[in-house]
């Protein structure tokens, strides 16, 4: 009977062990994919703009829609070119449990320019099921686990968002980003804040979206305030990302408060919608 009870108590004792190693361990979470942490703005690209064979012909709509879309896109470009570079490179690691304290990390190197960068990508699973998310980066001859970047997503990575800091010597807050995805719907939008404090465009932001609707499927929402001017202008965009047709709405160029559409072609058109 002793051996029968020291035997159950010795399998209770492995099986709870096991358990708690596997509850702070957890299974190994998933980068969020690149669309949760890049914009997507092919559509208004140069590339992908009008040819202009009829010099008559009038683009403004598809124009104007793409100079604010590209403007957005030039800033997060320029002033996240470390962080985004360092996060397209994790996508491609494989991480490796570091213990309760450090959770899981991606440890790699990438090259930006002329500097390299050693990296860092801790995830900790959370209580409440969400995976919290943190950056470090570490420059050649430079600064060191400079955390660049942090966020939570939940476990299946259909929500979650992200704050970057601005530079290593200030570590101010710069970007938050909120992200959604709906595999079921297809639906997903990611947002993008201006959070630097005592910035004149401090609350601007650009807001993506893209879900089944059948005239326009994606859309863009643009908020451009000037503390200084305590002004808000705020514009809408919406197009299908197959037949390229669209519409924007922007009270301070148009004076009203009407859709002004394009066409296939990027022709300015009547709207009928």
């Amino acid at each position: 009977m002793k051996k029968i009870l020291l035997l159950f108590f010795s399998v209770l004792f492995v099986l709870t062990g096991s358990q708690s190693c596997s509850k702070k361990k957890g299974e190994k979470p998933t980068v969020p994919p690149l669309n949760t942490f890049v914009m997507e703005s092919s559509d208004f690209e140069s590339s992908n703009g009008p040819q202009r064979l009829d010099q008559t012909a009038s683009y403004d709509n598809w124009t104007h829609s793409s100079v604010n879309v590209l403007f957005w896109q030039a800033i997060l470009t320029i002033n996240l070119v470390v962080p985004v570079a360092a996060y397209k490179e994790a996508l491609n690691q494989t991480p490796k449990w570091k213990g309760a304290k450090k959770g899981w990390v991606w440890a790699f190197t990438t090259t930006v320019g002329n500097f390299k960068y050693t990296c860092k990508l801790h995830a900790k699973h959370q209580n409440n099921g969400e995976v919290k998310w943190e950056m470090f980066l570490t420059q050649d001859g430079g600064f060191k686990d400079f955390k660049w970047f942090e966020g939570t997503s939940d476990f299946n990575n259909t929500y979650g968002n992200w704050l970057l800091y601005k530079e290593p010597k200030s570590a101010q807050e710069y970007i938050k980003i909120e992200w959604k995805k709906n595999p079921t719907t297809g639906y997903e939008d990611i947002k993008y804040t201006n959070v630097l404090k005592e910035d004149n465009g401090k609350d601007s932001y650009i807001h993506y979206g893209h879900h089944n609707n059948i005239i326009y499927n994606s859309f863009y929402n643009i908020s451009l305030t000037n503390k200084k001017q305590n002004t808000v202008n705020d514009i809408n965009i919406e197009w299908h990302d197959k037949n390229k047709e669209g519409r924007v709405k922007d009270p301070v160029k148009y004076l009203d408060s009407d859709w002004h559409c394009w066409g296939v072609n990027l022709l300015d058109e009547q709207c009928f919608q």
